[in-house]
């Protein structure tokens, strides 16, 4: 602006123009790791044109190595649930959110069940030992209330249905009785030794 003797003054105005178009926030698929993993590659789809992303840990625990990048590492995940969420912002326009799930699980663990019932039901028809996987030498015997075995299987596929797995009788369905089991998991460790109870 010019004022004669007075003098000019001057100002700039700076015209911001933000992308409607960009697309909503989208964090990716959940991942889920065994308990050897406590760091992962997030991924979600990066911000476009004129918006911007950021990661945020909203519930459970891990370290956000670069909160602004799509792909960023987050490390020092602990077992159970770890949520994030990935925001997209652009200015004035609304920012939209979305969250995905870590989750570490126990894969050592080894947790045995104390009955079963095979009857056709759909429900608990064959023994599953949780974990039981993660043993690939593994070894399951189980023996009737005389000492007669009735399954030997290594590695153990949890599949057994209630038949008998060894010897003459091979198919035979079991009676409802209590048998006694002996697990080896083939890595060292002590075997587990218990009992099953097979309700019909």
């Amino acid at each position: 602006m010019d004022n004669g003797a007075c003098g000019s003054s001057g100002d700039q105005v700076v015209i911001a123009l933000f992308d409607r178009t960009v697309p909503a926030a989208d964090a990716g698929e959940d991942q889920e790791f065994c308990q050897d993993v406590s760091s992962t590659t997030l991924d979600a789809v990066p911000a476009t044109s004129t918006a911007s992303g950021t990661w945020a840990l909203i519930a459970g625990a891990g370290t956000i190595a670069m909160p602004s990048d799509a792909a960023t590492e987050v490390s020092g995940l602990p077992l159970g649930n770890n949520w994030f969420t990935w925001t997209i912002t652009n200015g004035p326009c609304p920012s939209s959110t979305d969250s995905m799930l870590v989750v570490i699980k126990d894969c050592l663990t080894i947790i045995i069940p104390n009955a079963y019932s095979p009857n056709g039901d759909g429900v608990n028809d064959v023994f599953r030992i949780t974990n039981i996987e993660s043993y690939p030498e593994s070894s399951f015997q189980v023996f009737n209330r005389w000492g007669n075995k009735v399954l030997d299987q290594s590695p153990y596929a949890n599949d057994w249905d209630g038949t008998n797995q060894f010897g003459s009788a091979f198919g035979d369905q079991l009676p409802e009785s209590t048998y006694y089991y002996v697990l080896d998991l083939g890595d060292g460790s002590e075997a587990y030794t218990g009992y099953i109870y097979l309700r019909r």
